[in-house]
This record gives C-alpha cells, structure tokens and sequence, in this order.
C-alpha cells in the first residue's frame, strides 16, 4: 500500500532540490582580493577566527549528510542529501578561500570539537 504522505513528501523534497539547483551561486562570481577589507590586525583575526569556524561546520555538516545519506533509502531524501552535499562543499571552499584571504584556516574551537564529538557519539537512525 502506497503511504500519501510518503508520496506527499517526496513530492516536496523533489521541489526543493529543483528550487536548490536553479538558485545556485558560483564561487567564480566571488572577487576574492577584495574580501579583506580589514586594516586592523585585531578585527582582521577576528574575522579569521569566525569564518575558520564556519568552515569547520561545514565540514561537519557534510560529514552528517553523508553518514544520512547511507542510511536513508527514499530516492528523493537521498537525492535531496546529495545536492545538500554539494551545497555544503560550496560553502566550505568558499570559507576556505577567504580564510585564507586572512592568514589561513585555524584549527576547530575545542568547544566546537567537543559538541561535534558528542553528537558523533549518538547511536540512533536518521530514519
């Protein structure tokens, strides 16, 4: 028996992922010399700080929708992760490329290291 609110959901899943890949952005359209508008040493390290940061979210975030994505066996959630990826890939090179317009990537927060390990450690299902 077919479930509606399966077909319901793959359904919004589907238009999603189309809406996703049409209001896609490119990291050639970013002018990276210009990203640096700092002069001041301290807010410049801040910066650097927050966006090697958000790098390293990103790169949880990816390491999150691939461990759903081998769990997960409906085509249009699957589908759905898979661009997500992609997205998330985007947005790490994109922070890695200006973090470096800073001075370089720093390491992860340990604070951030340890949610990141806390959530690792859960043992449930994504579905």
């Amino acid at each position: 028996m077919v479930d509606p609110m399966q077909n319901e959901f793959e359904k919004k899943l589907v238009q999603l992922n189309q809406i996703s890949q049409s209001a896609g952005w490119s990291l050639d359209d970013l002018h990276w010399t210009s990203l640096n508008p700092f002069t001041d040493m301290a807010e410049s390290r801040t910066v650097q700080t927050w966006v090697s940061q958000l790098y390293h979210v990103e790169m949880f975030a990816i390491e999150s929708c691939e461990q759903a994505l081998g769990e997960i066996g409906i085509p249009a959630a699957r589908a759905f992760l898979e661009r997500q990826i992609l997205e998330e890939k985007r947005h790490a090179t994109g922070y890695f490329r200006y973090v470096d317009q800073l001075g370089g990537l720093l390491p992860i927060d340990e604070r951030l290291h340890a949610a990141f390990e806390h959530i690792r450690s859960w043992k449930g299902h994504y579905l």
